[in-house]
């Protein structure tokens, strides 16, 4: 899209000479820009003027159901990143980044916006809590950031913490994000990526799974507001590139900041209206479940005055199917008030590992693991020694074992759990000692990546269905998420896997001897060498050479001797209670 142009003379003299639309606030003569090409988004006859058509669809307002934003699991073995060619994969990051190795910084009053569904009480006074006139604008598009403090000038891969709201004319790209909050939203929908694939609202990046962002903002039929899209990241966003200017509202509104961060005072001025996230896809009979956000008024609801029907006890939940789960408010605002949580939740029987007789590092343990009946699921790899994201305390509340230990460079343990992230010349690494290691011919343990906070120091259990470890089970436990890793994809912490977009190791191997050939940035070793064995073992050795960096050594042997060099071979997986050996690296 063109940008709009205004000149700083008369309106009168203005429309008298050019035609142009007059804005009330600013005195300035404005020519409306022409609707975007997108299909279903520009009113008939390419009017610009949004109420000049019977067929264009009104913004949200409060008091109506907002739309469901029930993610689709990512399935498709070609879906998203792919660590074998020049696709990323996940990579621990600064603090903030998308591997999310920052401490969770969702304010308590942002939510995700919109969630599965609402029960609104009537309002006599249902207007946009915006202190503009005529703005369709309201704060629940972005987490109860308010109209002042939305950015508004253009970005080009732009980075920043969030919470953040940005208004645009067009998008070029929204390329990354951690996670957190719910992921992205353009005028309060979730973007999807190919197939349908959930890719955190992102778009704009086709060799990371997503869709170039006209298209995926046709398929998910976003309609301008105020002429355009307020984004909202409730955490780390980046790779944003974005054609800003000041909404574009039928009469006239104050300006907005173009870099403030959010206020103090950004609070949500609409009537009682209680919304429930999604419901989790996933559990494990035993084992705690994360329960979907409540909000009232975008003021999350817990404790005691939260009411659930349909719904497992999210603490020690039953095997069964949930796919009608409602929350009910017994007191406050929302007093009455009840939201259907959208989505089906599987709850699966608990599956109890056995405990191996062999050592933490391997042996000829007879152990094995039961064949079993998973979701489909697929895998990548990586290694990056960034501090992992379940090691800031803010992001592993709600892990069963608790914080994952961060390590100084030489592979210490470190005490200080808030030490910098070394991925932004902090003092905090991954630890050695968690790179993969053989049980048995069978069976090995290892750490990954997930796609969210909640699977801190979980385990699942993974049986892989191709390439030279079919058959095969690896265990693996979440110590880190990956802003590009999918709902049904690991992550597999493999030195020698690839930095992806972050990387400490060459800091790491550089202090301790090691080598500086660190391979592909996505892929690593296996995506320079292709299937030749030889070839990776000796990249191996020469970056892993030392006695200080043996663990690093041996989990890269692991990958050529028992991994047989696999190349992202897809799984089946399950949720298991955790082995001790893993806990007791973990922590």
């Amino acid at each position: 899209m063109k940008k709009s142009r205004s000149v700083l003379i008369s309106a009168i003299f203005s429309v008298a000479l050019t035609g142009g639309a007059f804005l009330g606030c600013s005195g300035e003569t404005e020519i409306l820009p022409p609707c975007d090409d997108i299909e279903g988004l520009c009113p008939p006859n390419g009017s610009t003027n949004s109420s000049s058509s019977d067929d264009y669809e009104e913004p949200w307002e409060p008091g109506e159901p907002e739309v469901s934003s029930a993610s689709t699991p990512d399935s498709s073995p070609s879906e998203g990143p792919s660590s074998n060619s020049d696709n990323p994969i996940s990579s621990g990051g600064g603090n903030p980044n998308p591997s999310s190795s920052s401490p969770n910084t969702n304010p308590s009053s942002g939510g995700t916006a919109p969630v599965s569904s609402s029960s609104v009480r009537a309002s006599s006074s249902s207007v946009p809590a915006t202190v503009g006139n005529n703005c369709a604008y309201h704060t629940s598009l972005c987490g109860g950031i308010a109209f002042e403090d939305i950015i508004t000038r253009s970005l080009n891969n732009w980075n920043d913490e969030g919470p953040t709201c940005i208004y645009a004319t067009s998008i070029g790209q929204l390329g990354n994000e951690n996670g957190q909050g719910g992921g992205l939203r353009v005028n309060g929908v979730e973007l999807k990526g190919n197939y349908d694939s959930q890719v955190g609202g992102r778009c704009g990046k086709t060799d990371w799974g997503q869709l170039p962002c006209a298209e995926a903002i046709s398929n998910a039929r976003v309609q301008k507001i105020d002429n355009g899209y307020y984004i909202y990241a409730p955490g780390w966003a980046g790779d944003v590139t974005t054609t800003g200017s000041t909404p574009n509202c039928s009469g006239g509104n104050p300006q907005p900041s173009s870099s403030s961060r959010p206020s103090s005072s950004s609070v949500s001025g609409t009537g009682p209206t209680l919304t429930c996230a999604s419901v989790p896809t996933t559990g494990t009979a035993g084992i705690a479940i994360t329960a979907p956000v409540v909000r009232c008024n975008n003021s999350t609801v817990t404790g005691n005055s939260l009411t659930w029907t349909g719904a497992p006890n999210w603490n020690t939940p039953t095997a069964g199917t949930y796919n009608n789960v409602r929350a009910s408010v017994n007191s406050g605002t929302c007093n009455g008030l009840q939201a259907t949580c959208a989505g089906t939740l599987v709850v699966s029987p608990q599956t109890t590992p056995p405990t191996p007789s062999s050592s933490s590092q391997g042996g000829n343990s007879n152990i094995d693991y039961p064949d079993f009946n998973g979701q489909t699921g697929r895998t990548t790899r990586y290694w990056d020694a960034c501090k992992p994201s379940c090691a800031w305390t803010g992001n592993s509340g709600g892990s069963p074992n608790g914080t994952c230990k961060s390590c100084g460079v030489s592979g210490s343990k470190l005490s200080d759990a808030n030490a910098r992230n070394a991925c932004e010349s902090g003092p905090a690494y991954t630890c050695m000692d968690q790179a993969p290691w053989e049980v048995n011919a069978n069976v090995s343990y290892g750490f990954a990546a997930s796609h969210t906070n909640s699977d801190c120091g979980k385990c699942y259990q993974l049986r892989f269905t191709s390439g030279p470890v079919n058959g095969k089970t690896l265990i693996v436990m979440i110590s880190n998420i990956g802003g590009d890793v999918g709902q049904t994809q690991f992550d597999l912490m493999i030195p020698g896997g690839g930095v992806g977009q972050f990387n400490a190791l060459s800091t790491q191997l550089s202090q301790n001897g090691g080598g500086t050939n660190l391979g592909q940035t996505y892929g690593g070793f296996r995506a320079t060498c292709g299937d030749n064995a030889s070839c990776v073992q000796n990249m191996c050795n020469e970056a892993f050479k030392g006695s200080a960096l043996a663990d690093l050594k041996r989990g890269c042997d692991w990958y050529v001797n028992w991994f047989k060099i696999a190349d992202n071979p897809s799984v089946k997986y399950q949720q298991i209670n955790c082995p001790q050996e893993l806990i007791s690296k973990y922590r």
